[in-house]
């Protein structure tokens, strides 16, 4: 009986293989569908999960991999947890799950992280789906923008996750580039800037504002590394020069500032507040107000919106603010909600991992996963001052399969002084190419 046991092992690893070969061109087609075939997105999502259970199930976890899962699994749930907490304790238990199942995609965190880690995705792969996601979504809005009229293109889903997404794929599209030949970094660029035109395109403002801290970010983490050359610094000057000037010669640009800087002027002379900036406003304020009344715990994630509106006292007012799902503020959402509680569980899934990748930034061997880190918890962290970064499926599946690629690839690892790329020679092969040569060859097109 024992004779048979090897080939059993040997069927199970190559059924595994198989696994894997297909959940990779599954997960690489997510950022796309996500946003142009949301329905096929939430069918892949569900497979990448429920093949993130059998790996579990058929290997189990070594120390290593639990130690690499933990805070890629624990931050998310206790996100979750603290939502679903708001409810318990908050005494009203009417429409409860409908806003508990926006979170559901946290859930599966663990799941998706141990197939994601499994698989083995080569940083290459990584960067060029970014690069090749950004293209197709700068197709898809220019199709929507010019041949549907669609004054924001928003894909199959909104304008905001879509341009979000796009935003970041642009920005992913970039990491490698001081490592790149010419010809690549063209490439590079052309994606970076396909991401960049849809973000414009959107019309979300947001997003406009993200770019700018996004590029700090990155530049930021190019100094840490040791790749800020002056070379690098001009290439990415004249490519940020170029699409400033694009974006203020638009039309369309032109329009939402001035619109914003009017409603807002509107708003502040107490002469509307039928517009975006003036909603926006008030339900910050009174969402603000609502979170003092129930500062620990919140109201529940059912009742936040009630609770902002139920203090006021225009009727139209009131009817209007309460259709909205949200409080369009993640911060000023989550207060009102879970309270003191949700958002230290909410700045906890920001800036944890956020510091992890930050402080392993200086390991150029982990450059595409660190750089990947900051962007994503930077972006996140930024769009939800004006917007609910949680709580659509579309934001949430993006968050989790990024998070768990780039976050089961550092944790664990120990961190490099900056010190080590600066004082150290580069370590050399025996026939003297570097480790930067070395990292061309592996990162290659």
């Amino acid at each position: 009986m024992n004779a048979h046991l090897p080939c059993a092992d040997a069927a199970g690893r190559s059924a595994f293989s198989h696994l894997y070969a297909l959940a990779l061109p599954g997960i690489a087609a997510l950022p796309v569908c996500l946003l142009l075939l949301p329905d096929l997105a939430e069918v892949i999502y569900t497979l990448v999960t429920m093949a993130g259970l059998a790996c579990l199930l058929h290997h189990g976890l070594s120390d290593d991999e639990r130690q690499r899962l933990f805070l890629v699994s624990f931050l998310p749930l206790l996100f979750f947890g603290v939502a679903a907490l708001s409810v318990a304790v908050s005494g009203d238990y009417n429409n409860w799950l409908r806003p508990l199942k926006k979170l559901a995609e946290l859930l599966a965190t663990p799941l998706v992280a141990v197939l994601v880690m499994r698989a083995n995705i080569h940083p290459r792969h990584f960067i060029t789906t970014a690069k090749l996601s950004a293209l197709l979504l700068l197709a898809a809005a220019l199709y929507q923008f010019l041949v549907l009229h669609s004054p924001r293109p928003g894909g199959a889903i909104s304008p905001f996750p879509f341009a979000h997404i796009a935003l970041l794929l642009g920005f992913f599209s970039l990491i490698h580039l001081p490592l790149e030949s010419t010809r690549q970094k063209l490439f590079s660029l052309t994606a970076f800037s396909a991401g960049f035109l849809t973000t414009l395109i959107s019309q979300t403002r947001i997003e406009w504002i993200n770019a700018l801290i996004l590029m700090a970010a990155l530049l930021l983490v190019w100094r840490r590394a040791g790749l800020l050359s002056k070379r690098i610094m001009l290439v990415i000057g004249c490519t940020v020069l170029a699409l400033s000037l694009l974006s203020v010669s638009t039309p369309f640009v032109h329009k939402r500032v001035s619109a914003a800087l009017d409603q807002y002027q509107a708003f502040q002379n107490h002469q509307g507040w039928h517009n975006s900036v003036g909603q926006r406003f008030l339900m910050w304020r009174h969402g603000l107000e609502a979170a003092a009344a129930k500062p620990v715990f919140g109201w529940g994630i059912h009742r936040s919106q009630q609770a902002a509106v139920a203090g006021l006292s225009d009727p139209q007012m009131k009817k209007t603010l309460g259709k909205h799902h949200n409080l369009h503020s993640e911060y000023v959402n989550t207060l009102a909600a879970k309270g003191a509680v949700g958002l230290v569980s909410l700045l906890a899934l920001l800036f944890v991992p956020l510091s992890v990748f930050y402080t392993r930034s200086a390991n150029r061997e982990q450059l595409v996963y660190t750089a990947s880190g900051v962007l994503l918890c930077t972006s996140y962290a930024v769009s939800g001052i004006a917007f609910q970064a949680f709580g659509d499926d579309t934001m949430n599946i993006f968050f989790v399969i990024v998070l768990s690629y780039t976050l089961t690839a550092v944790a664990g690892e120990p961190a490099r002084a900056r010190s080590t790329h600066q004082s150290l020679p580069l370590p050399q092969n025996s026939d003297g190419s570097t480790v930067i040569c070395r990292m061309r060859d592996r990162f290659q097109l």
